[in-house]
């Protein structure tokens, strides 16, 4: 069943045709941890989704099982919900809502609301690449590297700096529910990784086939006493998405994949309706040794949550508008760290936050227009805090020492980025963050299994 009034309460939060505001107070992703804990702890939560969005898990479920696809926005729920079996199992036996992201729509922020419940207004992360105080430069919190750097883990941060919160798995668990996490390997062990998901038992996947048997055995196991919260992320939609385009082949080959093996390895197992590949542990390519789970079903009433942390924006990327080249004066108005290097970029090219001195702020807004008009907004971040795009809670310490003061807003299919060759290119034909609906409106599907 699709929640037609979910629908509708995404297009009321629509600021024109190319711009949506994240609906913290109802449908927005960020309500979706609370819900779970909700569903499985019986508390009621004054931050859980609306009513109409809760299907199978107002029944308060044994199990719930989280699949996070990234990237999978609206639209490409859409376009393949009728056509692919795993999907349609959602509009003919569950509920389909549609959301809001939170604000920016980018991954870092989401996967920290994910594991914590907070907004980016408190918990202080907020994109891709962002200013860290202790570190006195910019980082990618997720890679927990220095912007730009290649490769991962690359910073020494002091324990509890990225979040040293209470995650969604230690109120979980301090109220008799089990976590369990089915990650990529690559993640597993991580600074960003070690300070989120605190709490739960980490289960690290390699290749598509053995995630979802890994996830498929999981869910089969005995549950137990306790009620459970088996979470898997795949991230092979962003990736193909950023490297190929939105509107790709390449793409659509990615989705159908994962959905059909989703189909096969997980629905058809844990229902009952096993396949003989699955049966006999083969792989995609045939081979053996993937371990397929047992095909039964889970003893326990368990729900199924299908969400996505954002979309994708297409764009093309030697159109990229970079604002050191357009405007170099730029730099002389910009905030300096530790070094004297200024504290640039952060975001991405789809929103791109400034971190400009407040002596200079409005010549500095007034050049930055200029120089963009026609290709982007140029708004005060303050503005935005204020209009509560950043969440609907009062901004903590740490956002506030992390974000700019200002962020460019390219309108669609355009893209505003800094260059420093070799670190800093605007390469992907398809990106996210900003505020359209393509970047901002997600599905929420709930199946009773």
């Amino acid at each position: 069943m699709l929640n037609r009034q979910s629908v509708e309460a995404v297009a009321a939060a629509a600021v024109g045709p190319h711009e949506v505001q994240p609906l913290y107070e109802s449908y927005c992703f960020s309500r979706i941890p609370w819900t779970i804990e909700a569903a499985l702890t019986g508390e009621p939560n004054p931050r859980t989704l609306p009513a109409d969005t809760l299907g199978a898990l107002a029944d308060l479920p044994d199990t719930v099982v989280l699949l996070f696809v990234d990237a999978f926005g609206w639209r490409f729920f859409e376009e393949f919900a009728e056509s692919t079996p795993a999907l349609a199992r959602f509009l003919r036996d569950g509920t389909v809502s549609k959301l809001t992201s939170v604000f920016p729509s980018t991954t870092s922020a989401h996967v920290a609301c994910l594991h914590s419940g907070l907004t980016p207004a408190e918990s202080g992360i907020y994109e891709w690449y962002q200013y860290e105080p202790a570190v006195g430069a910019m980082i990618a919190p997720l890679l927990s590297s220095r912007a730009g750097d290649k490769g991962r883990n690359g910073l020494d941060l002091p324990p509890g700096t990225l979040f040293d919160g209470e995650t969604l798995h230690e109120r979980l668990a301090a109220r008799g529910v089990r976590s369990i996490s089915v990650t990529p390997a690559e993640f597993t062990p991580s600074p960003f990784n070690d300070a989120f998901t605190r709490g739960t038992v980490e289960v690290p996947w390699k290749g598509l086939a053995r995630g979802l048997n890994a996830l498929a055995r999981a869910v089969a196991s005995p549950a137990g006493p306790e009620p459970r919260l088996i979470h898997y992320y795949y991230g092979g939609v962003d990736r193909i998405a950023h490297r190929s385009g939105p509107g790709s082949p390449e793409l659509r080959e990615t989705v159908r994949r994962f959905f059909a093996e989703l189909e096969r390895r997980f629905f058809r197992v844990l229902v009952g309706e096993t396949e003989g590949a699955s049966r006999s542990g083969q792989s995609e390519s045939g081979a053996t040794g993937t371990g397929s789970p047992p095909g039964r079903k889970p003893a326990s009433r368990t729900s199924v949550v299908l969400t996505a942390d954002h979309g994708m924006m297409g764009h093309d990327p030697a159109r990229t508008v970079y604002l050191n080249r357009v405007l170099p004066e730029v730099e002389r108005w910009m905030e300096r760290g530790p070094g004297g290097r200024p504290k640039v970029p952060a975001g991405s090219p789809r929103d791109f936050f400034l971190h400009l001195r407040e002596d200079s702020f409005a010549e500095a807004l007034d050049a930055i227009r200029d120089a963009l008009a026609g290709v982007a907004e140029v708004r005060p971040v303050r503005d935005l805090v204020a209009a509560g795009y950043f969440g609907d809670a009062p901004p903590s310490r740490r956002f506030r020492d992390r974000v700019g003061n200002a962020v460019i807003l390219p309108r669609p299919g355009r893209a505003v980025w800094w260059y420093e060759e070799g670190r800093f290119e605007s390469r992907h034909p398809g990106d996210h963050g900003g505020l359209t609906p393509e970047e901002m409106e997600i599905p929420f599907g709930v199946l009773s299994i």
